[in-house]
């Protein structure tokens, strides 16, 4: 038998590496080289690179001939879902969504301050001042230039990678406030980064424990910064058949049927 995994998280590595020592095929479909940079490939463990069209999934499906299909996707990355979804209508197969866990923990829900977009974050930002510690990854940059002197009050935290880089150079980002570092991180490197850079708000979304979100919100209630809390992710649509499981119990599935 061989797994289909789409996801470059936490989720999907852990999965694909579980199975793998399982003695199980698999291929990880992820979208960038810095999350294929994450897992080591061998002959049961196949990585491929690359944002995928329903078109090129179904080609993927297809061709490695996965009798189940796992979307560990990112709990925020809905439009990746809904390509394997249509890709699926053309190559039915079993689907498992991976479910990641998302409860906030109720001092959060009491200190955060919840949006449901970023665009009512930043206009909710427009009648602050003081710096602001932005952790919700590199992909949009455009809506964080909405934020009044965004040049040099907003910190930036993604991954270390050069096309990051290069995308916030040119929506006019200071280079001396990117941290570019593979999370997740810990309370006390939170709190060293808010520290250090003087920020009065951290801006996150509920990644769950796998997102390091637990730690962000502690580390903001330690050093008494803002909370921002932006949206929650949409409840995944599944196929006929679908199933949806947690790490645990996906892990427990696949390596036995």
């Amino acid at each position: 038998m061989s797994i289909l995994i789409f996801g470059g998280t936490v989720e999907g590595r852990t999965l694909a590496e579980h199975l793998r020592d399982h003695g199980i095929p698999v291929t990880v479909c992820v979208a960038t080289e810095y999350g294929a940079s994450m897992m080591q490939e061998d002959d049961r463990l196949h990585v491929i690179t690359g944002r995928q069209t329903p078109e090129t999934m179904l080609s993927i499906m297809e061709r490695t001939g996965a009798a189940v299909v796992a979307d560990a996707t990112h709990p925020y990355s809905q439009n990746v879902t809904e390509n394997i979804l249509a890709a699926l209508q053309r190559h039915p197969v079993p689907y498992i969504r991976v479910e990641r866990e998302l409860e906030i923990a109720e001092d959060s829900r009491q200190n955060g301050h919840f949006f449901d977009t970023i665009k009512e974050a930043v206009d909710y930002l427009n009648t602050t001042e003081g710096k602001v510690l932005i952790t919700t990854g590199s992909k949009e940059l455009e809506s964080y230039t909405g934020i009044r002197d965004f040049e040099t009050r907003c910190v930036l935290r993604a991954l270390p990678a050069e096309d990051v880089v290069r995308n916030c150079v040119e929506h006019g980002f200071s280079p001396e406030n990117l941290i570019l570092m593979q999370g997740p991180f810990s309370l006390e490197m939170n709190i060293a980064t808010i520290r250090q850079t003087n920020c009065r708000y951290l801006m996150t979304r509920n990644s769950g424990a796998a997102g390091g979100f637990p730690e962000k919100a502690a580390a903001a209630e330690a050093t008494g910064a803002e909370l921002i809390i932006i949206g929650k992710p949409k409840e995944r649509i599944l196929p006929p058949g679908g199933t949806r499981m947690n790490l645990r119990e996906a892990m427990e599935y696949l390596s036995t049927c």
